[in-house]
């Protein structure tokens, strides 16, 4: 590792991490670089004995390893910018306790941002979850960033910025508790003129929730979350009878995959992200446009009639087919 001035800033927000800590901790402590480099756990409150895990692992670093109090308020994205506003790097890194990043990342993250303000890595999915846990969710692309609204968007386990970019934007949005706040913050940064490029070499290994339960809960989260990122940014939503065609091919396959003694545990998470979504959406006037394309209906119970109608052929249209 280079010496002299730090360079880059690894935050990590923290809480109640004390499970799963340990296994970032050390990928951090083997990470391959000629940048001088700087650990920062910004903690959220943590009551389970993280911190102590974080005092134990410490000589094993050979940079410098900071814990900053970030529980003055709740929330990943409250944490993340505490550890930002105490860096001394002019390059932020960020990643969560719960994955591992690979040997190299921070090598790579820093070799990405030399030439771009704002960069997301790759995610790998099979290694901390497995196959079958992998496959509750659908698959991402290898090979580039996500897309909202037609625009890439950094995901936060995995992600690095300039912090003259971070500061332009005025860091990560606090209101996003559960999620979210990677796009907010790539899509107001899209706003500046500054488009996220994807650095393939800087890996995490990614860490789905291991119980159906909490899984299911975490994509109602981000449901919740997505929906606010349509209103926030003026985006086209999704439509109350879109999510009723989504949640109807969510069930029918769940119902599949029950018959043939599979877990549906992928349906009834995409359920829980459209549920999420309309929690949102339904107090926005555009949810509840009409599905005609013959024109506007003006009365509104003339709105709801046409949709009643159509979601009553969608459940005919599934008795006469089966599953």
């Amino acid at each position: 590792m280079a010496s002299g001035p730090v360079q880059a800033s690894v935050i990590v927000p923290v809480f109640n991490g004390a499970e799963h800590i340990e296994a970032q901790l050390l990928a951090l402590a083997r990470q391959r670089t000629e940048v001088s480099w700087e650990l920062i756990l910004a903690d959220n409150g943590s009551t389970d004995g993280t911190l102590g895990i974080v005092e134990r692992l410490v000589p094993r670093f050979t940079v410098p390893v900071r814990v900053v109090d970030a529980s003055a308020r709740r929330g990943t994205a409250a944490a993340r910018n505490a550890g930002a506003a105490a860096a001394a790097g002019e390059l932020l890194l960020f990643t969560d306790q719960d994955d591992v990043v690979d040997d190299v990342w921070v090598q790579e993250m820093v070799r990405a941002l030399r030439a771009n303000p704002l960069v997301g890595g790759r995610r790998e999915l099979v290694v901390l979850n497995g196959e079958e846990v992998a496959s509750w969710r659908a698959p991402t692309a290898a090979d580039s960033l996500p897309l909202m609204g037609g625009q890439p968007y950094v995901v936060a386990c995995n992600c690095g910025c300039t912090a003259a970019a971070w500061a332009a934007v005025g860091g990560f949005n606090e209101t996003f508790m559960s999620g979210g706040e990677d796009v907010d913050l790539s899509l107001r940064m899209h706003a500046l003129g500054i488009t996220p490029v994807f650095a393939e070499r800087a890996i995490v290994h990614y860490r789905y929730r291991r119980e159906p339960r909490r899984a299911v809960a975490q994509m109602w989260a981000y449901g919740r979350s997505n929906g606010a990122l349509y209103v926030l940014h003026g985006m086209e939503a999704p439509t109350f009878f879109d999510l009723v065609v989504s949640c109807h091919r969510s069930v029918k396959q769940a119902l599949r995959n029950r018959l043939r003694g599979r877990r549906p545990v992928r349906q009834v998470a995409d359920i829980g992200y459209v549920l999420g979504e309309a929690s949102t959406l339904w107090r926005v006037s555009a949810f509840w446009r009409p599905v005609t394309t013959r024109g506007v209906v003006a009365n509104p119970l003339m709105v709801q009639l046409e949709r009643l109608a159509r979601l009553a052929s969608l459940i005919r249209s599934w008795a006469e087919t089966g599953l």
